[in-house]
């Protein structure tokens, strides 16, 4: 967690949420996103919750952009 109203003089605006999950059986990216793409639409959760939603798939290659995009 960041302390924003210390270091930044600020409310906190939201929050941060990372997820990470494997893919159920048989199942891909974009057919899991098919049955619920609302749930992968960072703009509509974040409006709705007031959370910025990441999401890792376990067991997939994590290169170094997702590793600095993790970290964040």
């Amino acid at each position: 967690m960041e302390d924003v109203e210390t270091h930044q003089s600020r409310s906190p605006n939201d929050i941060d949420v990372i997820t990470y999950f494997h893919l159920p059986e048989g199942e891909t990216q974009a057919t899991l996103y098919e049955k619920i793409p609302h749930i992968f639409n960072n703009d509509e959760v974040r409006a709705r919750f007031r959370v910025d939603s990441y999401f890792e798939i376990l067991g997939e290659a994590l290169v170094e952009r997702r590793v600095r995009q993790v970290s964040y």
